[in-house]
């Protein structure tokens, strides 16, 4: 049943944040009090891996469409140096503020989860040098970094890609041009779609944190959220529009009320 109370929850005219904490409490609430609700947990795993079945479709479609719209080869240049350089600093940025947040506010503190529950990995090589990094960043075959999604060499790619758009006869052009913004337009609409399944998702993660977990899971949930919605008030309040600003000259004011 709760899952189907879940749906109807959607069918509300309640705002998407209000049924994801609904979606939060009942999670908590029947995962902690009911043990058969272990068989909800494939929801939460079910909805992560539609999350991370679009990023690499949203990045490489909203580039190749964003590149190949462009007419100057110096505006494809300018674009991809920037496009490079905002990811970098801006992960820089974010990266910071997260440490910084973590070690202040220390979300971990009391929290204690299942060993058994935790797979090894392999542990990532980090980048030795500036060149060892470039060779990164180039993939040597783009469909294998398309399926690992390796961000920066999809980047890397999809400007090549949308610039040699640009450098073609015009009538291939516009094929691929309409066909890459009719792409984009539908990983839109289904990223759309899946969005609006996050209460189930939620909800499946949620039980499944749960009977991973001691049953203290909701203070420290709840300061991960704190430190999650700090860390984005600041990059979204602060450090966006500091560099929208310092880039541009326009007003972060202005370009908001425009959206």
């Amino acid at each position: 049943m709760e899952p189907f109370f879940i749906f109807f929850i959607m069918q509300t005219r309640l705002k998407s944040h209000h049924q994801i904490l609904i979606a939060m409490i009942l999670g908590y609430i029947i995962g902690y009090f009911f043990d058969f609700s272990k068989i909800f947990i494939p929801l939460g795993d079910i909805f992560i891996r539609l999350l991370k079945m679009i990023i690499v479709p949203i990045i490489f479609t909203s580039i190749v469409s964003g590149v190949s719209s462009l007419s100057k080869s110096q505006n494809i240049r300018i674009l991809g140096l920037k496009t490079i350089s905002y990811y970098m600093l801006t992960s820089l940025i974010a990266i910071i503020i997260g440490l910084i947040l973590t070690n202040t506010i220390k979300p971990g503190i009391g929290f204690s989860i299942n060993s058994d529950s935790i797979k090894a990995k392999e542990l990532i090589e980090a980048p030795a040098g500036l060149l060892d990094m470039i060779y990164r960043i180039i993939p040597l075959n783009p469909i294998e970094a398309l399926v690992k999604g390796d961000i920066l060499s999809i980047i890397f790619f999809s400007i090549l890609f949308g610039f040699s758009i640009t450098r073609i006869q015009s009538d291939y052009k516009d094929r691929l041009n309409s066909f890459i913004s009719a792409l984009h337009e539908t990983i839109m609409y289904l990223t759309g779609m899946i969005i609006k399944l996050a209460p189930i998702g939620v909800f499946g993660l949620i039980i499944k944190a749960v009977h991973h977990s001691s049953s203290n899971i909701i203070p420290s949930i709840g300061l991960y959220m704190l430190t999650i919605l700090i860390g984005l008030a600041i990059h979204l309040l602060v450090i966006l529009p500091s560099l929208f600003w310092f880039f541009t000259n326009i007003s972060p004011r202005k370009h908001y009320k425009a959206m």
